[in-house]
């Protein structure tokens, strides 16, 4: 299947140089003479690099034929993280650049999407929000809150976190893996 320059969305998969891009950013250009032309920013999803590239009005690309499983994130060594195909048991693993920022929010068990092109693992996809535990908290001194509505804690993943007061060691919070903020706390059952 091929994607015209008139069906440019963000979002879309293209082949550019027999690479998976996607298309992060296009606007169209009508020039006084000549034909239109697109104005695009890729991002290449095996080196994660961008690039700017224009196309004349009506060039055609392929489409990345890309698919995704539901993995489960098991663990991690000091070169990769390493998932398991939730059907199959088949395991996976990723480098730390291709993960990248994703790994502070990486718990033991979590399940996720992993896209792929070609037999070869791509990237993860994080729910929009997880939960996760906290395991180490500061009390703020009564009296010693003026300007200081927040606090920060240390998240089971090893991520720093800014949370309200409240939130002490052991409870557990939900965070928006896109903005990567507290969004609240989880009522626990004891």
């Amino acid at each position: 299947m091929f994607y015209s320059t008139s069906d440019f969305s963000r979002g879309i998969y293209i082949l550019y140089n027999n690479e998976p891009h996607e298309i992060i950013e296009y606007s169209y250009h009508k020039p006084g003479k000549g034909a239109s032309i697109v104005r695009t920013k890729l991002k290449n999803l095996i080196t994660k690099s961008s690039l700017s590239r224009t196309f004349r009005s009506g060039e055609k690309l392929e489409r990345a034929d890309l698919y995704e499983k539901t993995v489960q994130f098991t663990y991690k060594d000091g070169k990769s993280f390493f998932f398991i195909d939730t059907e199959n048991f088949e395991e996976f693993s990723l480098s730390y650049k291709k993960v990248g920022d994703n790994h502070k929010f990486l718990s033991e068990n979590m399940e996720m999407k992993m896209q792929f092109f070609n037999e070869a693992a791509l990237n993860i996809e994080l729910p929009n929000h997880i939960s996760l535990k906290v395991t180490e908290s500061h009390s703020i001194k009564a009296g010693n809150t003026v300007g200081h509505a927040n606090k920060e804690v240390l998240l089971e993943t090893g991520f720093v976190c800014i949370v309200p007061i409240f939130i002490k060691t052991g409870d557990i919070i939900k965070i928006d893996t896109r903005t990567s903020l507290y969004i609240s706390k989880e009522n626990q059952k004891h």
